[in-house]
Parts: C-alpha cells; sequence; structure tokens
C-alpha cells in the first residue's frame, strides 16, 4: 500500500476513537456537572462528522451514557425530535439527528418511544404533508430504529407500516427513496400486519 495514499477509513479511525474515549471516560463523571453535559453535547455535535462508522460509533456511545445517567436522555430527545424536523440540510441533519435519537432511545429503553413520546412526534412528522424534510426525517428516524433495535420494534413497525407504505409513494422524490428497511419484520410481523 501506498504511504501517501490515506483512505477515509483511515482517516475517520482516529476520529471514531477519540469520540468513543470521550464517551468512555464520560461514564466516571457526575452526571450533573457541566462538563457531563458538554460531553453528551459535544458527541451529539460529533454525529455531523459525514461518516456513517462514525455516527454509528458515537450513536452507541450516546446510549450507553444514557443508559447510566437517563436524566440527560429526556433533555436530548425534544433537541433531536427537533433536528429532525426542521434540519437546514435534509439528508445530513435529518440523519443525524435519526441516529442520535436512535442511541438515545436505546439507552433509555424500548419503553422511552411511548413515555417520552418518540413514536407520537414521529408519526406527527410522517403526517405533516407541508414539510417534506419533517417526512424524511421520520423516515431516518424508522430506519435507524429497525436497524439498532431489530426484532423489539416490531411491535411498533405494525402500526406504523400504513404510514411508511404511504411515503412510499410520496410526491417528493428524497422522501419517496429514503429506504426505511423493514428487514427486521418477521414472518409473524407480517401476518398480524396482513389481518389488521
Amino acid at each position: 500500500m501506498n504511504p501517501h495514499h490515506s483512505t477515509t477509513q483511515d482517516i475517520n479511525n482516529p476520529t471514531t476513537n477519540s469520540y468513543v474515549f470521550m464517551g468512555a471516560l464520560a461514564k466516571h463523571m457526575d452526571p450533573k456537572s457541566a462538563s457531563f453535559t458538554s460531553i453528551i453535547d459535544k458527541l451529539v455535535i460529533a454525529l455531523s462528522t459525514p461518516s456513517e462508522n462514525v455516527q454509528v460509533s458515537v450513536s452507541k456511545c450516546i446510549s450507553q451514557l444514557i443508559s447510566s445517567f437517563k436524566e440527560q436522555g429526556s433533555r436530548l430527545v425534544p433537541i433531536l425530535i427537533e433536528n429532525l424536523k426542521s434540519s437546514s440540510n435534509i439528508y445530513a441533519g435529518s440523519r443525524v439527528a435519526a441516529f442520535g435519537l436512535v442511541g438515545t432511545d436505546k439507552g433509555l429503553g424500548i419503553s422511552s418511544l411511548k413515555n417520552l413520546g418518540i413514536l407520537d412526534s414521529l408519526k406527527s412528522c410522517i403526517e405533516d404533508k407541508k414539510h417534506p424534510t419533517s417526512r424524511q426525517g421520520a423516515l431516518f428516524a424508522f430506519e435507524c430504529l429497525c436497524n439498532t433495535i431489530g426484532r423489539v420494534f416490531e411491535p411498533y413497525v405494525i402500526h406504523i407500516l400504513p404510514k411508511l407504505l404511504v411515503c412510499f409513494g410520496d410526491n417528493v422524490g428524497e422522501v419517496r427513496d429514503t429506504k426505511a428497511t423493514m428487514s427486521q419484520l418477521s414472518g409473524h410481523g407480517v401476518k398480524i400486519y396482513q389481518l389488521s
């Protein structure tokens, strides 16, 4: 390999490692300190790194921190949902907010989808006919939830599947082309959806 040739992965590895290291250090801090809140905020900002590997690693780091310090999760959820709905850069901003929201949700537990109103907020975003950014952001969030949480998310998918199917026929190409993967839906889930 040419020593002067660097790949994106070579550049992103130190970035990813530094964010994961910062998150690991934060586990040993007082969650009420300003430094801890600052680290959580820096991790959310780090999600905007234009690399899915970095975004996935930072999302995992956020979920591990939030699981230990749940009060930070209730602070982050409204911020991330607002970013999901009103990002100026539709693709990048919505995708970043989706990874952050999923990391927060995974750290808080699946019950936070209902307890913090995450699912209701995503449903209202997907039903917003005036703003394609909201619809695309909700689809990104559902995609990340399906890929990250997996089959545990299946009972929620069954309830939102009609809304997702409507989005696949959306008038706006960016919304229509968003891949909300339902690969985690089991055969039993498909049967339940067909019966409803």
